[in-house]
């Protein structure tokens, strides 16, 4: 391509071979430290929605749409203005703006990543979401070799076909609600291993509660008696067990499905937050909340195929620009981000006024704003910088190694597939901390909590994990 005079006469993009390293893959440390970050910030995003956005997807999405915009903008320009040209290649949020207006087709990565949302939030309605999203992104690390040949880049050989099962079969056990037929597996899995609870007294209502020391989880012993009931959550829904950290308080608070906004490929795994957005007790769990099924299975299937391809065209994206115009992390990171109002925004706010528009995002139907301005304040008013700004924060900065990771390497195939490994893994497990230790603070209920933690659940993460691992290896070419 031919070099561009870019914003303040400096000089503008040069098309370049890539800089791939003497490595056609990365190392683990490196998968490990972006999907830790990835991990670290969804926490704090899932904390950012079920807690001060009243379940609002469009208010979640317009508050992180700004907010990420705005910190790109300021960090990249003092990054830009200070940091020597070889650090940056004199790239940033100033130098943007002269590139994308000699090459507008910079700004199909803003388009792209608007669609990508509108299909995320799609198909997330669904019970099993999670698992469809993450099956979606599996298929988009397979469709990164054909498009790359369509645009005439060279160099990716793809994935092996076992390893591509492996990891299909591994994230659907990680990701998966425990089918309904398991139901009382847990009791008779306690009763094989002859653990027996020991008793102790209930402050509260000074009936004795069970104990069970090798879990850290309370049981509620049936109570005698005509008029006894089961215990149960707000909404009526059986829990069995629950974290001893529990109080009436905060089991109080309701199921709410949860989405980590941000770009189609810095978020190239299930969104939400360390257990919902991408775990198996947000959004995608059919054992936290009964639904029913009334979206066409065309529909669904459509919308599946849309995220899966515009998860691939967000991978492709990072390489196109680095191959073509000469992109460093500072100007991809500027055209991710900085852009991301301009396309998403219009969206948000149109479904403010339709209301089969904001049936799409998954909005639900009570406390929906009436004017767009009205949307745009509470959105503002409802978040919590104390959340968000280590949020996007952790994000932004696993963006960056994000686009070395995909840009550095040969195989981007292998590369995305083992970051998604790596990713569902760390999902459940960090579901699994959340759960136990900071399930107040991030405001899951106390029914998904217990449903996380009963062990038919956590043997099938870990089944399905030492599968992932498995997959990861034939990867590698170690099996």
């Amino acid at each position: 391509g031919a070099g561009v005079r870019a914003w303040g006469g400096r000089e503008g993009l040069q098309a370049r071979a890539p800089p791939y390293t003497m490595s056609s893959r990365p190392g683990f440390g490196w998968v490990l430290l972006a999907q830790g970050l990835s991990s670290a910030g969804e926490v704090f995003g899932q904390r950012l929605q079920r807690r001060f956005h009243e379940g609002s997807q469009i208010r979640a999405l317009t508050t992180t749409v700004l907010f990420s915009s705005l910190q790109a903008f300021v960090v990249l320009a003092v990054c830009e203005l200070s940091l020597p040209r070889s650090v940056t290649g004199g790239q940033g949020s100033l130098w943007m703006w002269g590139a994308v207006a000699e090459h507008p087709a910079l700004l199909i990565n803003a388009v792209n990543n608007t669609i990508y949302w509108v299909a995320l939030l799609f198909v997330l309605r669904e019970p099993l979401g999670v698992v469809l999203v993450v099956l979606a992104f599996l298929l988009a690390g397979f469709l990164t070799a054909p498009l790359e040949s369509l645009v005439g880049i060279d160099g990716d050989k793809g994935a092996d076909a076992l390893a591509g099962l492996l990891a299909v079969a591994g994230a659907a056990l990680c990701l998966s609600p425990v089918p309904a037929w398991f139901g009382g597996l847990d009791e008779r899995v306690l009763q094989l291993l002859r653990i027996r609870p020991r008793p102790t007294p209930d402050a509260a209502s000074g009936n004795p509660r069970l104990s069970d020391e090798e879990s850290g989880l309370l049981v509620e012993p049936p109570r005698a008696g005509p008029g006894a009931e089961a215990p149960a959550g707000r909404d009526g829904e059986e829990v069995a067990l629950v974290p001893s950290s529990s109080d009436d308080e905060d089991g109080d608070v309701a199921p709410r499905s949860v989405i980590a906004p941000g770009s189609a490929v810095v978020h190239a795994s299930p969104p939400g937050g360390a257990g919902a957005a991408e775990g198996p007790e947000g959004r995608g769990s059919a054992s936290a909340l009964p639904v029913e099924l009334s979206t066409p299975a065309w529909a669904i299937a459509l919308a599946w195929f849309v995220l899966a391809g515009t998860a691939a065209i967000g991978i492709v994206c990072t390489t196109v620009f680095e191959h073509w115009y000469g992109l460093t992390s500072f100007g991809y990171a500027a055209v991710d981000q900085v852009l991301l109002p301009f396309t998403t925004l219009p969206v948000t706010l149109l479904a403010v006024k339709l209301s089969w528009l904001a049936d799409l995002l998954g909005e639900p139907a009570e406390g929906r704003d009436a004017t767009c301005r009205a949307s745009l304040a509470r959105s503002w008013a409802e978040a919590d910088l104390l959340t968000l700004v280590p949020f996007r924060a952790t994000m932004f900065g696993r963006e960056f190694l994000f686009f070395w990771l995909v840009t550095a390497f040969k195989d981007l195939t292998i590369t995305y597939l083992e970051m998604t490994i790596v990713r569902v893994v760390m999902c459940w497990v960090a579901s699994l901390v959340v759960c136990t230790w900071l399930r107040q603070w991030s405001g899951i209920s106390a029914s998904e909590a217990s449903d996380s933690l009963r062990p038919t659940t956590l043997t099938m993460r870990v089944v399905g994990t030492i599968v992932l691992v498995l997959s990861y290896l034939r990867l590698q070419g170690a099996i």
